[in-house]
Order: C-alpha cells, then structure tokens, then sequence
C-alpha cells in the first residue's frame, strides 16, 4: 500500500503535467488565433558564433532579476578575472587539508585507524539507506524521555465527616 504522502506527490505531479498541457493549448489556441504562423529557422553558420559555455558565467542568487545587460558583462567580467585564482586556492587548500588529515591518523595506531575505517563505512551504510528512503527524512527525531511524576502516597487519605442533620 502506498503511504499519504507518496500518493500525494503523485497527485501534484499529475496535476502540473495537467497544467503544463494546459499551457502548451493556450499558446497553441492563441497563435491560431492571431492567424500568425511562425516558423523555426536554423541558425545559419554565418550568424552569431556560439558561446562556449564558461563556469564563471553565472550570476549571484537574485542578481538575474536586478542587473541590467551591461551590468550583466561586467559581473561576467570580474568572475572570469577572479575565478582562476579562487579555483588555484581551493586546489591548494583541499590539498592542505589532505595534509593534515594524513598528519593526524599518522598519530593513530593501526587499531585506532582501522576502527575508525569501520566507523566511516557504517556512517555510509547509514547514509546510502537514509537517502534511498524519502520517508526517513520527515520522521521526527525521537523525543527526551518524560521525567515521572512523583508517585501518589500509599497512605489512603481521610474522607471528610459527614454532617450530621
């Protein structure tokens, strides 16, 4: 049986293929309307060379929706001046941390090194099983036990006298 939350994002699915049919009617509908009919022309090998795509060309989060074109260029810019460097740094310190992990289970005995091979292999294990199953991830961690409420006294209490009329 397949639980809520799968046959909910089964639903959600559905319903944006639903809306994206939709939207690919109205375009359609709307063209027909208007008479129009455009047709798609290869570029031509002459026309504007394709760019190659950079790893430096990409704007900040939220950028995109601020910067005007020429704006745009100049950020291109900087992060193709800047990004070389950045990447020489990150080589350099990915290999001094190499370094000083090698440094410190050098400190290790072979005991120590091998218990802690089979503490990274279960911590893997872990995660291979734990990203396999969506639904472990919205389970909430197990709750601090409850302290007890003290115990009621073993001595029964005394009922009030009754009136008498």
């Amino acid at each position: 049986m397949m639980s809520f939350r799968k046959v909910l994002g089964w639903f959600g699915v559905l319903a944006t293929l639903g809306w994206l049919v939709g939207l690919e009617r109205n375009l359609l509908y709307a063209e027909e309307s208007t008479g129009e009919k455009k047709t798609i022309q290869a570029p031509s090998p002459a026309s504007k060379p394709k760019e190659s795509k950079n790893l430096y060309r990409r704007l900040p989060s939220y950028y995109g929706q601020v910067v005007k074109p020429e704006q745009r260029k100049q950020i291109y810019a900087i992060q193709e001046e800047y990004g070389p460097k950045i990447d020489a740094l990150r080589a350099q310190l990915e290999a001094l941390i190499q370094e000083r992990d090698k440094k410190i289970e050098a400190v290790l005995t072979e005991a120590q090194r091998q218990e802690v091979e089979r503490l990274r292999e279960e911590a893997k294990a872990k995660r291979a099983v734990k990203e396999k199953s969506p639904a472990a991830e919205s389970k909430p961690a197990a709750e601090p036990p409850q302290p007890k409420p003290p115990e009621k006294s073993t001595v029964p209490e005394k009922s009030p006298p009754a009136e008498k009329s």
